[in-house]
């Protein structure tokens, strides 16, 4: 006859600390020798992996901040010691989509040096130009006037991270919005 024992405790907790509101991530850890099982918690919905060493979380609840998630391995010996994930903070981040709107555009799409983000405006109506990244950061916040002429706002992305940013025009026809490529 062998005795285990209960399993070690699980190795760092691998995932994004930075989630956001209504996304999914995924959470693993290495195998745990003689584990036949792990237990997670969440403080979001784990959608799929419960019982195996990597889980997918869906954050369907309000931001917070200093959210926690949890590992254990098990056996048929017992439980292993909690291994946690700390600091994590969910944010309500901008959604990224499409132009919804065909007088919005920025050219080129994708760039590395430079993007000009043209839109059509309405003589004598006031506009707001805003330019975030994908964490929801507001990198642009520009307040004009249209002349009922093709506005352009020439936008070095040089010193940008690579990844997708949300153009938004907010005017008197509503809110319009697409994606600024930046590789």
């Amino acid at each position: 006859m062998t005795v285990t024992g209960a399993p070690a405790q699980p190795g760092p907790i691998t995932g994004s600390i930075n989630a956001c509101t209504l996304g999914t991530y995924r959470y693993s850890v290495q195998t745990v020798t003689g584990a036949s099982t792990y237990q997670w918690s969440s403080p979001a919905v784990i959608i799929n992996g419960q019982g195996t060493k990597e889980v997918d979380v869906y954050y369907n609840i309000p931001p917070a901040g200093n959210q926690i998630i949890t590992v254990r391995a098990e056996n048929n010996c017992g439980l292993s010691s909690i291994r946690t994930l700390g600091n994590i903070t969910i944010s309500s981040c901008v959604r990224l989509e499409d132009s919804d709107y065909e007088l919005l555009s920025v050219q080129p799409n994708p760039s590395h040096e430079q993007a000009v983000i043209h839109f059509l405006t309405t003589e004598g109506q006031e506009f707001t130009l805003q330019l975030f990244d994908a964490e929801g950061r507001l990198l642009i916040n520009e307040v004009r006037r249209g002349d009922g002429g093709i506005y352009q706002k020439a936008v070095p992305v040089t010193t940008l991270a690579r990844g997708i940013y949300l153009v938004k025009v907010l005017d008197h026809n509503g809110t319009h919005q697409t994606r600024m490529i930046v590789n």
